[in-house]
């Protein structure tokens, strides 16, 4: 690593991101980068266990993909974090002894288990990721792919990958958010035009340590709809347009401190749905 990458490292790592956003529209940074090799970060993935809808998550056997010749050593284990709407740590969940390289977890199996009955989030945390990270400096994100499933809607599953590193777990085992935020009010405009024949809905997670507010504005010919909110630290949101004839198609425009305010899109039609980031 040259000198200057070792410098814009360090700064990256150690200076607060809204500072750098002061010097350089280029020192922008999403999220903040752990300070240790043995970390192990993920996203916060939407799980919807409500109104018959079910959540599978993809999970890849890292240490057998990677390095598959000493197999026999080779522990493969997650812990599964739940969180509620609100942002609180309601279960913790840990799977043991994965041999396959791909392993589909069934988020409601899980949450049957721990009696969860509501819509939330969830982390993964790798408990035993390769050793061999901290020789090139750098760490493991999970962020990995999450799907959907609803009998209403036919029998396809539907795929979203993560958006960012939102949260790690210290040694101690406490939780961190890494998601930055900035000094100044940020726009950003969902890149999907809403059709008026479609329902949709909107899901926005905070990953940051701080209550965000945003102001959603669903922007159409005839009219402008603004709604206000507070999000706590991993709280969730979630935003939904209905199906009407009588309206015009409209995008939605998201003011806030977020430096990518991007949500999750369920988009429904008549015999299907599709989810993808907005």
């Amino acid at each position: 690593m040259n000198f200057y990458k070792k410098i814009k490292n360090s700064a990256v790592r150690n200076i607060n991101p809204k500072y750098l956003e002061l010097i350089s529209k280029r020192g922008i940074v999403l999220s903040k980068i752990p300070k240790h090799s043995s970390t192990v970060t993920s996203d916060l993935f939407l799980y919807r266990i409500e109104n018959n809808w079910s959540t599978f998550f993809e999970l890849l056997n890292v240490n057998r993909l990677i390095d598959n010749d000493n197999l026999n050593h080779k522990i493969f284990e997650v812990e599964i974090i739940f969180f509620n709407n609100s942002g609180d740590l309601v279960e913790r969940f840990e799977i043991k002894n994965i041999r396959d390289i791909k392993h589909r977890i069934n988020i409601n199996e899980i949450t049957n288990h721990l009696n969860i009955k509501h819509d939330g989030t969830f982390a993964v945390i790798h408990k035993n990721p390769p050793i061999w990270l901290k020789d090139y400096d750098c760490f493991l994100s999970e962020r990995g792919y999450t799907g959907y499933e609803n009998n209403f809607y036919g029998p396809i599953k539907s795929y979203v990958h993560g958006n960012l590193d939102a949260i790690y777990k210290e040694s101690r085992g406490d939780i961190k958010q890494l998601g930055n935020f900035s000094f100044l009010k940020k726009k950003y405009f969902v890149q999907h035009r809403l059709l008026t024949r479609y329902s949709y809905d909107f899901y926005w997670v905070n990953p940051t340590n701080r209550k965000q507010k945003l102001i959603i504005e669903e922007l159409s010919e005839s009219n402008t709809i603004i709604t206000r909110i507070q999000m706590e630290p991993r709280g969730l949101y979630k935003y939904s347009y209905k199906r009407n004839s009588n309206k015009t198609d409209s995008v939605i425009k998201i003011q806030s401190r977020l430096y990518m305010a991007r949500p999750i899109v369920f988009k429904y039609m008549e015999n299907s749905f599709d989810v993808f980031h907005g």
